[in-house]
């Protein structure tokens, strides 16, 4: 299977009905292997790539069947929305909840609750943790601002071999980044004298929202239409002032998206910083909040200062995230930019 769809694209410009043909038998094996194997093992059968593969198959040669009519009504819309964020509302109640208890059992009593947990992990030194990962969020987001935008508007203008192959090496390589390559990464940031260094770990950060990067800004410089870049030279504006006075303040609607994207990868960051950091003074705050919980049946989890420190590490979030949408929600995006008379 795997060989047959790898020589799938080498197939489509001149061999149409084998493309067809190859398909078809392709779809076929997949679903009978499937059926065989759920038959035999019952739901330790499923094959997840099968269920991936085949609706993503059929629905990209959806115009060779009818077309459904997807829409639902207004209520059930509603209602999906409310079973959707009832689960989110739960936990964040029970957070809440856990933040204010005064024993640290993961079940918080609400008949004794106070506020010294949250002086607690201030004084412990949660503000600099904090500030840690904001620094972390800094440095990934000047390297997307410096590498990112720059290749994305190359990639945009320029398809050859190079420009596919450095893409190819950004968007493939940032899935080769879990547990069996901790050990090799240290030995190179070690070398480069990234290790200890929240720079390092910000490298890492952004290795995560590079492809996203490549994705989005190269796909709208991309829809820009040709005239404008033509009209800015003319008015002579260089490649590089194109860039920065035309484009950038085009895409600040997708730079914010980007920016909320970093900030919560490097709140979400813990194996890379556990790794590479060997400093308290510089320890983030994904892993201060761990400290408090401690290791799985150790009983020293202290879940009232870990409720605590989690409200309080998510206010910058909402605080970001209420700064940004004023960049995501501009109108810069409306026709490109372009105004018609």
């Amino acid at each position: 299977v795997v060989a047959g769809y790898s020589i799938l694209p080498l197939i489509i410009p001149r061999f149409r009905k084998p493309f067809r043909r190859l398909v078809g038998v392709l779809l076929i094996y997949e679903v009978v292997i499937f059926i065989l194997s759920v038959a035999q093992n019952g739901i330790s059968g499923v094959i997840p790539a099968t269920l991936l593969s085949v609706p993503m198959i059929l629905l990209s040669i959806r115009y060779r069947f009818p077309h459904f009519d997807f829409s639902i009504p207004g209520w059930l819309k509603r209602a999906l929305l409310i079973v959707c964020l009832v689960p989110t509302a739960v936990i964040v109640i029970y957070i809440l909840f856990l933040s204010f208890a005064s024993d640290s059992d993961i079940v918080p009593s609400i008949s004794e609750l106070t506020l010294a947990n949250y002086g607690k992990v201030i004084s412990d030194g949660l503000p600099g943790n904090i500030f840690n990962t904001l620094k972390i969020a800094f440095w990934a987001f000047v390297i997307v601002l410096l590498a990112g935008v720059p290749f994305s508007y190359l990639f945009s203008l320029k398809r050859n071999i190079f420009v596919r192959i450095v893409a190819s090496v950004i968007l493939f390589g940032s899935h080769y980044n879990g547990m069996h390559t901790l050990l090799p990464m240290y030995f190179v940031f070690d070398k480069l004298a990234l290790v200890n260094s929240l720079f390092g770990v910000g490298m890492v950060v952004c290795i995560q929202a590079m492809p996203l990067t490549i994705l989005l800004l190269g796909g709208f410089f991309s829809s820009v239409p040709r005239e404008l870049r033509e009209v800015s030279l003319l008015e002579g504006l260089s490649e590089t002032g194109y860039l920065l006075r035309v484009l950038i303040p085009l895409s600040m609607p997708i730079i914010g998206g980007l920016l909320m994207y970093t900030l919560v990868s490097a709140f979400n960051s813990f194996s890379m910083p556990l790794i590479l950091l060997n400093s308290q003074e510089l320890m983030p705050f994904s892993l201060k909040i761990y400290s408090y919980v401690g290791e799985v049946r150790s009983f020293y989890t202290s879940w009232n200062l870990f409720g605590a420190a989690s409200v309080i590490g998510v206010i910058p979030l909402l605080l970001f995230f209420r700064s940004s949408l004023k960049l995501i929600y501009s109108s810069n995006l409306r026709d490109q930019g372009i105004e018609y008379d």
